[in-house]
């Protein structure tokens, strides 16, 4: 008898402990808190609602984060490194851009590689849509952001056997982007490349070029992204240094 009585009070208590994990379970909702820059893109670039892919390094960004998966600069001793900024800026002698093959690489098993890792993914003039911006930060004049929608971005062969693939953006026609393309898209083959201009008041800006990358899985719309170094030299002696980080939409005419 005592056994049995033993044994009811078990199955009581059994029952109490799993009404109460059922309850519990049941109030609970999945929340992940989900970093900018934290999470891989999923093979075919998707990520979680309210972040994009950023295809420069293939990590997931918060929605209007400009400074998520772009690369780390190495700044000043004591200065806070986790974000691409002007805590060092070069003299502006050679950039420090990317490097990659001459030629674009093959697909699976040899192949001549997919459409979208060929020149003709790429080539022609790609337009800049409303929300393509340019975001400059600077040590003395701070930040702004100026678009570049209706901009024009051309991509072509060169026939030369440096960089075979040019691009030349109608901001500056006179500065030309030596480019490669791979299975990843159009980067960056020019590690020397810089621009200068100088305005009627004696400013000379100069850029030099970190990165500059253009993607797409249609041929047809793309993303650019690009990292600027700029050095402002004004007249009267003084210097100013900003960093300029390009995140732009754009489409094939």
């Amino acid at each position: 008898m005592k056994s049995l009585e033993r044994f009811s009070g078990f199955m009581v208590a059994f029952l109490v402990a799993f009404l109460a994990l059922v309850t519990v379970s049941a109030s609970c909702t999945y929340s992940p808190d989900i970093t900018s820059g934290a999470l891989v893109c999923s093979d075919d670039g998707q990520c979680p609602r309210g972040f994009t892919c950023s295809f420069v390094s293939n990590v997931c960004c918060q929605n209007g984060d400009l400074t998520c998966g772009t690369p780390v600069v190495v700044g000043d001793a004591g200065a806070d490194d986790t974000v691409t900024h002007f805590d060092v800026h070069p003299d502006v002698i050679v950039g420090t851009g990317g490097t990659g093959p001459a030629t674009g690489s093959g697909g699976a098993g040899g192949t001549a590689g997919t459409v979208l890792g060929t020149l003709a993914a790429y080539q022609g003039t790609w337009t800049f849509s409303t929300g393509a911006t340019v975001h400059t930060e600077c040590e003395s004049s701070g930040t702004s952001n100026t678009s570049l929608a209706t901009t024009t971005l051309i991509i072509q062969a060169s026939g030369s056997a440096d960089f075979p693939i040019t691009g030349i953006w109608d901001e500056w026609s006179a500065c030309t982007y030596g480019l490669y393309v791979d299975s990843l898209g159009v980067h960056l083959g020019d590690t020397t490349w810089q621009c200068s201009t100088t305005t009627s008041d004696g400013l000379t800006e100069t850029w030099i070029l970190d990165n500059f990358d253009v993607t797409t899985l249609d041929s047809r719309t793309g993303l650019h992204n690009a990292t600027y170094y700029r050095e402002d030299d004004y007249a009267d002696g003084t210097s100013d240094f900003c960093t300029q980080t390009v995140t732009a939409p754009l489409t094939k005419n």
